[in-house]
């Protein structure tokens, strides 16, 4: 299915709920749910929560749906579903924001960078961002993809992967630990 229009509301149920649409608050919730301490409800409470304008949403008799809904918007309007199990990543919010801004600012010609746009909807960045072409992204999701299916890589990626190890590797909360331990970081 084809979707022209840039939602800003979901309907579930029947009757329709205003949601947050910018880029940044989009972001914000991928960084509160990225919490290696969360369980799977209270991410799904917290995208819920964030997501949709009002409290009205946990009101709904199947709240499963909601969150189904909520999850098809945050994917750009796709069903990622049969995919996504056990699929390594290769890209943090967080950790690569600085990249993904950058990116996406390749392809906004009206300002400096994104960030000074007052609105972005998130799908209008999500293009943007797919936009992208040879940018230092591109070289991290490259390198990290290639280690992760235990492909070889080229003298250029061996030579960014060793000068940009921290950035390279997607840091989990135990290494973020140990790195602090370490390195007093």
């Amino acid at each position: 299915m084809i979707v022209t229009d840039l939602p800003s509301f979901l309907e579930i149920e029947g009757k329709r709920f205003e949601i947050k649409t910018d880029f940044r608050d989009i972001i914000k919730i991928f960084s509160e749910i990225s919490d290696e301490k969360l369980n799977d409800i209270e991410k799904i409470y917290i995208i819920l929560d964030k997501l949709f304008l009002n409290s009205e949403i946990f009101g709904v008799e199947d709240i499963f749906s909601a969150f189904k809904k909520a999850k098809w918007f945050l994917d750009g309007g796709k069903d990622y579903s049969e995919n996504s199990k056990d699929t390594p990543k290769i890209f943090d919010w967080e950790q690569d924001f600085d990249f993904i801004i950058s990116a996406v600012d390749q392809s906004v010609k009206t300002v400096e960078t994104v960030l000074d746009l007052k609105y972005m909807h998130w799908w209008t960045f999500l293009r943007k961002l797919s936009e992208r072409k040879d940018t230092r992204l591109d070289s991290i999701i490259t390198i990290r993809d290639k280690l992760n299916r235990h492909e070889k890589l080229d003298e250029f990626e061996r030579r960014i992967l060793s000068e940009n190890h921290d950035l390279i590797f997607i840091k989990n909360n135990e290494m973020k630990k140990f790195e602090e331990e370490m390195w007093g970081v």
